[in-house]
């Protein structure tokens, strides 16, 4: 069984053999001089080579993973952006995005804390209960901790 590598090898080999032949199919149109069987030829050729490249195409995706490609980078190819600019964009915009949303949760966090102290001056006695309920393990190992006597805590 041919490996992920050779796979792409392969595929990569049909492609660069189809362009040979569309190179070749310029070159013969350019200079054309009324030969027609060296056209069909070379049109036959370009024929069974791209036959090849639908060969090598389905046995990569008979793998069970289709390749899959993000329709924002293919308009911006067809719009004549490099891919490798376009890549470095969009991870400098997520890296923007991802400061924006860490700056909303440690907002939220502050919030959160702000809101907690001034609901243990309002009323203590519900904050209590309420770190209680927030943090059970915390609350009972306090209580704990304060109803033992000091020596008692101490090691042997």
């Amino acid at each position: 069984m041919a490996t992920e590598a050779q796979k792409r090898k392969s595929v990569q080999e049909a492609i660069d053999k189809v362009l040979f032949k569309i190179n070749e199919l310029e070159a013969i149109v350019g200079e054309f001089n009324g030969n027609n069987e060296l056209l069909h030829t070379k049109l036959n050729e370009y024929i069974q080579a791209l036959g090849a490249l639908e060969a090598v195409k389905d046995d990569m995706i008979s793998g069970g993973q289709p390749v899959e490609l993000a329709v924002e980078l293919i308009k911006a190819v067809d719009e004549g952006t490099n891919p490798d600019t376009f890549t470095v964009q969009l991870f400098r915009d997520s890296m923007a995005l991802n400061q924006a949303s860490k700056g909303k949760v440690d907002a939220f966090r502050l919030l959160q804390q702000k809101l907690a102290q001034q609901m243990q001056v309002a009323f203590p006695d519900v904050a209590a209960d309420y770190q209680q309920l927030r943090h059970p393990d915390a609350a009972t190992a306090a209580t704990a901790g304060a109803s033992q006597p000091a020596a008692a805590a101490a090691p042997p």
